[in-house]
């Protein structure tokens, strides 16, 4: 069957280790784009935290894509999004106290990109997020939040073996209601279960009318792994 679709990640599968696009894979993915084959980012980051790399790619408007926030939304360049896994109010509080009780800081991400503190205690891996979305953070509590507040991830911040201590804790206590998953060896995401890349590139394919076998993915991390599944290549 032909590949008709090219999902990828990006840090350290898209990008080399200094977080470049190198020429030869900017040409590569031209020459597929040109031949008529999708090529889509697939990423744990707000599309705005992708831009300069679309641009690159010469990637834009109503016919082209994004997976972001691991699949959470997926939607095209134009900005329709058509798939949205959220959470709301209650997730927020049940992220909030596991935090606590595991003296863990966390922050939220909306559909938006905005990046959400519960308080001033904002962490350096949270301030980066904001720099590399080019967003600012809001400070709202689950106290503080609407009824119908929503948002698209939680995401549990602290050096790596800190996480790898408390991994196994978080996935026992949030269990099958949400989607648990290790996007950097520094961020451990707390998301809806239908909200993982291969969910994502799933729906993009059903609206394109592509089947598993005419999509490519690559990736390198554990929230690759559910569209590594799901993809025929």
């Amino acid at each position: 069957m032909t590949i008709k679709l090219i999902a990828t990640d990006i840090d350290d599968t898209l990008l080399n280790s200094k977080r470049q696009l190198t020429a030869h894979t900017v040409t590569v993915l031209k020459q597929a784009h040109d031949q008529g084959i999708k090529v889509v980012l697939c990423t744990g980051r707000p599309v705005q935290a992708v831009q300069p790399l679309l641009d690159q790619l010469g990637l834009s408007g109503p016919n082209e894509y994004a997976i972001t926030f691991n699949g959470a939304v997926t939607l095209s360049l134009a900005g329709e999004q058509f798939s949205n896994f959220d959470l709301g109010r209650a997730d927020f509080a049940a992220l909030d106290q596991f935090a606590h009780a595991h003296q863990l800081k966390y922050n939220l991400r909306d559909a938006k990109g905005a990046v959400i503190s519960p308080n001033d205690n904002i962490s350096f891996y949270a301030v980066r997020q904001a720099y590399d979305s080019r967003v600012g953070i809001t400070r709202l509590s689950p106290a503080q939040a609407p009824a119908d507040y929503r948002y698209v991830k939680g995401m549990l911040t602290a050096p790596k073996a800190v996480l790898d201590a408390i991994e196994p804790s978080a996935r026992e206590a949030f269990g099958d209601a949400y989607y648990v998953v290790r996007s950097t060896p520094f961020f451990l995401e707390v998301m809806n279960p239908k909200a993982n890349k291969g969910e994502g590139l799933q729906a993009l394919a059903t609206k394109l009318g592509l089947t598993a076998e005419e999509v490519m993915a690559c990736g390198d991390e554990a929230n690759d792994l559910p569209m590594l599944k799901w993809a025929g290549c």
